[in-house]
């Protein structure tokens, strides 16, 4: 198979993203008090700093709020300008996806898969994405693309943010990186956080995410 690139592509949080970021940092720390901190629930917690770096944040009643995500956007925006086939685009958390696809639909054919997305819908979209014109970009969250998929058109996997799971970061990596691929491929990690490049680097580090989810949420609060 051609070779893969691995990108890491950064850029800044906006200020209504920096002030949330903040402010959920310091909520996290209060919240710590006495309570025994597992790999589990420091992921929860950390994923709540993740999602403002996507520009969401979820209340706990099954609401959200959008931040200005517009840096990240526009990463986004180059990045699938630069590519020359078809593009995946991988988004962690359900609002935010709906939000990417939103936004790039404004300049490309764009078609959205999610925890939502019924079966029958699911092998349309992979069907016309692998033998269509159109869409040019998939926006996925990572979990729906399973074992065995092929999407070789695409040449360019992009992660708006990481995930906590070995195992599904390398299978989604793999939907493109496939028999019947003939383009060089790459994967573009963005990022704009310092635990967000820590979390990749776990994972292709291949290392126990547990561990590294537990000591990047240390390293993050301080409490190491």
């Amino acid at each position: 198979l051609p070779p893969v690139t691995f990108q890491h592509r950064v850029c800044d949080l906006t200020p209504a993203q920096s002030k949330a970021y903040k402010d959920m940092h310091h909520e996290l720390v209060t919240q710590i008090g006495g309570a025994q901190i597992t790999a589990a629930n420091a992921a929860v917690k950390l994923s709540k700093l993740l999602q403002i770096c996507c520009g969401v944040a979820y209340d706990g009643n099954g609401g959200h709020a959008m931040v200005d995500s517009k840096s990240r956007l526009e990463l986004v925006e180059e990045i699938c300008e630069e590519a020359a086939n078809k593009i995946v685009i991988f988004v962690p958390f359900t609002a935010a996806l709906h939000h990417v696809a939103a936004h790039l639909r404004q300049r490309w054919s764009v078609e959205v898969v999610n925890g939502a997305t019924s079966p029958t819908e699911r092998k349309r979209i992979f069907d016309a994405f692998q033998y269509a014109d159109d869409p040019r970009i998939l926006v996925a969250h990572p979990k729906t693309t399973a074992h065995g998929l092929t999407l070789t058109q695409a040449d360019t996997t992009i992660w708006y943010a990481p995930i906590f799971s070995l195992e599904i970061f390398e299978q989604a990596n793999n939907r493109m990186n496939r028999p019947g691929q003939r383009n060089p491929m790459t994967v573009a990690m963005i990022e704009g956080t310092a635990i967000e490049s820590a979390i990749y680097a776990a994972l292709k580090g291949k290392g126990r995410m547990q561990d590294s989810v537990l000591d990047l949420y240390k390293k993050e609060l301080g409490l190491t």
